[in-house]
């Protein structure tokens, strides 16, 4: 391994892979506002037939919520699905034109206002689900408490629309490096402003390394949701162990640098050697998490985390894949 600090998966692969996320994320909300909307129409329709006398209405108003239907139901078919479609018998296969980035789509969604509202709401009540045990930790007023979402809440805001701008796949490097760096300095004044906030340093370490433990306690949650019903759960002290010998393996562990990552550019990190040496480096992480691990679980427990940790990296990799096709990046 190279004695370089790590930035393959620091900074490009791993805010693309959020993106990927928040794009499952937009599409799957934007469906929902349609289908909502539909139903509502199709129920306005119904009512509005059987009248509240059983009268018939006026036959312009139904035709008018039936187009209302119908445009709805137009939009709602027109929600981008990622899946290609093969050449038939009765047409002959034709040099396939660069397929379209369906992220593209997504970030167009984001200008809708009820899209974004959702989108809004859905961060926020996440980010209080996910930071109540820091807040109970940090000994918050109420006042506190909701500022520090708020400022949460921007920098998540922030960082989605910057990397839906990056997966829409249309940007030049400049301009992915432009981006980059603003996100960067963009989690530096939230940093500043919690720090403001907390107005004790000792505080704004425990916010900083709890914060940097979120993926720790993601891989963590999932072990726990795998062994919830099997006869060895994970007590609340393993969780605690697990967390931090993972927290403290992966800080330790030195990643090759990428050589091309250097400029700043999120997508000079994902050129397929890369790619396949940051994922050989993280599964020679995980031997080490788990040969640790061998001292806070049992054997059964020790077998169920390996699978996770299979089961992880398959999907890394095919995040990265995926993320490797929306840039364009070629080998």
């Amino acid at each position: 391994m190279n004695s370089t600090p790590p930035t393959a998966t620091s900074s490009g692969s791993k805010f693309i892979v959020v993106v990927l996320l928040t794009g499952v994320a937009c599409l799957g909300a934007w469906a929902f506002i349609l289908k909502r909307d539909l139903a509502g129409a199709n129920e306005e329709i119904a009512a509005a037939r059987k009248g509240s006398n059983g009268a018939t209405v006026v036959q312009g108003e139904v035709q008018r919520l039936k187009a209302q239907v119908l445009e709805l139901e137009a939009r709602l078919a027109a929600v981008p699905v990622p899946a290609p479609v093969s050449p038939t018998a009765e047409t002959p296969a034709q040099p396939a034109p660069k397929a379209a980035n369906p992220m593209a789509a997504v970030a167009q969604m984001m200008n809708n206002p009820a899209m974004k509202a959702m989108m809004a709401t859905q961060q926020r009540r996440a980010i209080e689900t996910q930071m109540a045990e820091l807040f109970e930790m940090l000994q918050l007023t109420p006042e506190q408490r909701t500022r520090l979402v708020d400022l949460l809440a921007e920098r998540q805001a922030a960082t989605t629309e910057a990397g839906l701008k990056l997966a829409a796949g249309d940007l030049s490097a400049e301009e992915r490096r432009a981006l980059a760096l603003e996100v960067q300095q963009s989690n530096q004044g939230t940093l500043a402003a919690v720090r403001d906030l907390l107005g004790d340093e000792n505080k704004v370490a425990y916010f900083r390394q709890y914060t940097e433990q979120a993926n720790e306690r993601t891989q963590v949650n999932a072990l726990k949701t795998t062994l919830a019903s099997s006869g060895a759960p994970l007590s609340a002290e393993q969780a605690a162990a697990m967390t931090t010998l993972m927290y403290e393996e992966r800080k330790s562990f030195v990643f090759t640098r990428n050589p091309d990552a250097g400029a700043g550019d999120p997508a000079a990190a994902l050129n397929s050697q890369a790619v396949e040496t940051n994922l050989q480096e993280q599964e020679q992480l995980n031997e080490r998490i788990a040969t640790r691990a061998a001292t806070v679980l049992s054997p059964a427990q020790l077998a169920a985390l390996r699978q996770t940790q299979a089961a992880r990296l398959q999907t890394t990799r095919a995040g990265l894949e995926m993320s490797r096709q929306m840039l364009g990046v070629g080998k």
